[in-house]
């Protein structure tokens, strides 16, 4: 049986349909919605070009009607003067890195009860790359319950 590999299911199924002889067409270029075509990645769109020529504009000392640029587009929070996510990133470094909990020294980088409660985690669930889709169920539980 010759299959071809293809990451998108509804690519894969149109082409197991056409060597099944239900459709003749496969995806391509040719065949996708126009306005798929035409999307752009926002983050690197006309708008922060703009914005970057604004910002260098400003850097060599003409005047504009403003005096910064907020890079708004990208959802990070500390473009806007919010400070990290603290807890949840030393959660994350120990529940990835569980042995950074027993180095000799954690206590004074990590507080006590970000160690804990990434021990309990670890004790309970494999946080690997891959859970289900929505997140892993104990998590999940844990949030509803505090919601």
């Amino acid at each position: 049986m010759n299959t071809m590999m293809v990451l998108s299911r509804g690519v894969r199924s149109v082409c197991l349909s056409a060597r099944r002889g239900y459709a003749t067409e496969v995806f391509s270029v040719d065949t996708m919605n126009a306005n798929l075509r035409k999307m752009q990645y926002a983050v690197r769109g006309v708008v922060v070009a703009r914005a970057e020529e604004h910002k260098e504009t400003l850097c060599a000392g003409a005047e504009l009607p403003f005096k910064e640029i907020i890079h708004c587009n990208i959802g990070n929070p500390q473009e806007v003067g919010n400070p990290p996510i603290t807890y949840i990133r030393q959660l994350s470094s120990l529940t990835n890195y569980p042995e950074l909990a027993d180095y000799e020294h954690a206590a004074d980088i990590f507080p006590a009860d970000v160690i804990e409660k990434a021990r309990l985690i670890t004790s309970l669930v494999n946080t690997g790359a891959y859970s289900h889709s929505q997140g892993h169920h104990l998590f999940r539980e844990w949030i509803s319950k505090f919601i």
